[in-house]
């Protein structure tokens, strides 16, 4: 066979056979405006490879009606994705509901057998109904909760540590007029576990609620400008950084693995 028919053949081969990674496990979307979905996430839909993803963790899909992007989480059931920040490591859910504080009143969010942690960590807050009671009247370091409340009550939240504060003592003199103003105007609802938002306020759900994952550590890959993946060349789940950085270098800079990463120079 001449150098011309191999060369004839192997193109033929490539273009038949390509690589089923750059063929099949390529950022995706659900539609025009919804985050793009990329390594260590995978989109499960028609032309997806399943093994695109770092595992079944980090699986999202598309909701039937609006196309949506959904993450289904093992004990908290569905949340829509409203972004994904690669090189930090964050993704932002949201209540599909559009009231996340009544998942958390209800203790219907969990992160348990999940890959995620809870970005800005959690603080314990006191869920409070004040029935017939105006705004005007209820002294908290906190508004009603426009999801959870009427014209015939209000649900607010505020800081466990506030709200018990010095309720046991025997002088009202002693207490807090915003705190003597609840326990005579409100009762508890519940008490949850509340993922912070990182603003001076402390928490607000009405914007959702942003997660993190550290494994696979793709943040100085991603930052560079290269993109993350499973390496085809092995049989084993070797995570590497490949293609152009930057500074046009080409890369195959990271080896991540369960236990620990090792970079290549």
């Amino acid at each position: 066979m001449t150098t011309l028919e191999i060369i004839i053949t192997f193109s033929i081969l490539f273009f038949l056979f390509p690589n089923q990674t750059s063929a099949t496990c390529h950022e995706t979307r659900c539609k025009a405006k919804e985050p793009w979905v990329r390594f260590p996430f995978q989109l499960l839909r028609e032309g997806q490879d399943l093994d695109c993803g770092y595992d079944r963790g980090f699986d999202l899909s598309c909701s039937n009606h609006h196309k949506r992007t959904i993450l289904t989480l093992p004990s908290s059931r569905d949340f829509i994705v409203k972004d994904i920040n690669y090189i930090d490591h964050i993704i932002w859910i949201d209540d599909p509901g559009s009231c996340f504080p009544k998942r958390l009143m209800d203790h219907d969010f969990s992160l348990v057998d999940s890959p995620f942690s809870y970005f800005y960590g959690l603080e314990s807050y006191v869920f409070l109904n004040c029935s017939s009671t105006s705004r005007e009247e209820i002294l908290a370091p906190s508004s009603p909760i426009d999801c959870l409340s009427s014209e015939d009550y209000k649900v607010i939240a505020v800081q466990s540590t506030w709200f018990y504060a010095d309720l046991n003592t025997s002088s009202t003199s002693l207490r807090p007029l915003a705190q003597t103003s609840l326990s005579s105007l409100c009762s508890v609802i519940s008490t949850a576990m509340i993922p912070l938002s990182g603003s001076f306020d402390g928490w607000d759900l009405n914007f959702g609620v942003r997660l993190a994952w550290d494994m696979p550590d793709c943040r100085l890959c991603e930052a560079s400008g290269r993109l993350c993946g499973f390496d085809v060349a092995t049989t084993s789940q070797v995570v590497v950084c490949s293609g152009l950085s930057n500074s046009g270098n080409v890369s195959r800079v990271i080896h991540t693995t369960a236990c620990e990463t090792i970079y290549t120079i």
